[in-house]
């Protein structure tokens, strides 16, 4: 191997794609170095995962499992914990018990110290993530995990190991997950109860706690998006679809021509660009990205600095009058009982990427998706107008147009 090559993407990229057919021998060279470096987790992770979707005997699996082992005495390292979190990932796909694979006893220390790395603020962040992956599957348990789980979507967290809490919550099932997310809601950054609220569409149980939450006044109406309203107002479940519509209403789009056109006065306000980015943060960065700020779930706010007032009155009060083939909606339910909306951004022959408001990324692989369904509406929602007024929006133009 090329020293230090590991921290280069397109060398990882080309050890991946030549490991295709002989994975586990290649992984046995990439062992032979020492250094515990964030590459080379990467790569030692992505050869797993390649070596375990082609394994078809046990023997294969339990090679794998004596590659990760740690020699005894030694403390597990970030590149194990790694590749342990991809050989799960396959594991659970395939709906195979860890345990019972020959010598998996050798691996149960990397679940005992994925508690201890993830609690370590002074550890990387990616080695804080791929521990967290290893939380309530294998040879640690949900009932014990999810609220250690739950305590990493603090403030003081660094924003990577919370988003990594939360989609090992996403992973689980049951009613404690949702339970566990919405405890302690008064202490959760705006962020990421925006980023727990789209997590809680995933699972129809979920998302009527939600509804429920919303009408105990734990959750305020306010802090669910428009888009989360948007996707509710068109729910499968006719249940859910009622009960959103009296909690949490949304625009009538039969009267979309009109509120254009009770708007275009805005063409004759002078905006306030300062004022403008605040409303950016408030309302747009959940679904668009600009100027570095923000999600790129949309499109990029910047390429639209040209564009008319009258322009950005339509878009912004009537997204569905035009809606981007790449940035339509669409609903994917996997095999394991979850409905993930929002856009897909990536596509590949054996892979989905879907990209959910609040920025939230996860790629389904082929098999585990169960349906795919194209809303046939924009991603952006209707009724904008409930929480903007015509100032407002002169003020949002005058900022996407000053570049910043």
């Amino acid at each position: 191997m090329v020293p230090g090559g590991e921290e280069d993407t397109w060398f990882r990229a080309a050890v991946v794609s030549s490991a295709v057919h002989r994975p586990l021998d290649i992984l046995d060279k990439v062992m032979a170095g020492q250094a515990d470096s964030e590459g080379r987790s990467t790569l030692i992770g992505q050869l797993v995962a390649t070596a375990a979707a082609i394994a078809s005997k046990p023997a294969d699996f339990g090679r794998l499992i004596d590659v990760l082992a740690s020699k005894p005495g030694a403390p597990p390292v970030g590149w194990q914990i790694a590749g342990m979190g991809r050989l799960q990932d396959t594991l659970d796909r395939r709906g195979l018990k860890l345990a019972t694979l020959s010598g998996a006893d050798k691996v149960r220390p990397l679940f005992e110290s994925a508690h201890l790395i993830a609690a370590n603020d002074k550890a990387r962040d990616t080695d804080r993530e791929a521990a967290l992956r290893l939380f309530a599957r294998g040879f640690n348990h949900a009932d014990q995990d999810l609220p250690l789980l739950a305590g990493f979507l603090k403030p003081s967290v660094n924003d990577h190991v919370q988003k990594g809490a939360l989609a090992m919550l996403a992973r689980t099932t049951g009613p404690q997950a949702a339970e566990a997310m919405l405890s302690d809601w008064t202490q959760r950054a705006p962020s990421v109860r925006a980023a727990i609220v789209t997590t809680l569409l995933g699972r129809e149980e979920w998302t009527q706690r939600l509804l429920q939450a919303v009408a105990e006044g734990v959750v305020n109406p306010a802090e669910v998006p428009a888009a989360t309203r948007q996707a509710l107002a068109h729910h499968t479940n006719a249940s859910i679809r009622q009960q959103a519509q009296k909690l949490l209403p949304v625009g009538d789009s039969s009267i979309r021509a009109k509120v254009v056109a009770k708007y275009q006065v805005v063409t004759g306000l002078q905006g306030d660009g300062v004022k403008g980015a605040t409303v950016f943060k408030n309302i747009c960065s959940v679904c668009h990205a600009y100027i570095g700020q923000g999600n790129a779930v949309g499109p990029d706010l910047k390429a639209f600095y040209n564009k008319s007032a009258s322009d950005f009155v339509t878009a912004i009060l009537d997204p569905n009058a035009a809606v981007e083939p790449r940035y339509a909606g669409y609903v994917v339910v996997t095999r394991d009982g979850r409905s993930l909306t929002g856009v897909i951004a990536n596509e590949t022959a054996s892979s989905l990427e879907v990209v959910q408001p609040g920025g939230i990324h996860e790629t389904v692989l082929r098999p585990d998706i169960k349906a795919i369904r194209a809303t046939g509406l924009s991603l952006m929602p209707e009724g904008l107008e409930q929480a903007l007024t015509p100032q407002d929006i002169a003020n949002l133009i005058a900022f996407l147009k000053s570049g910043g």
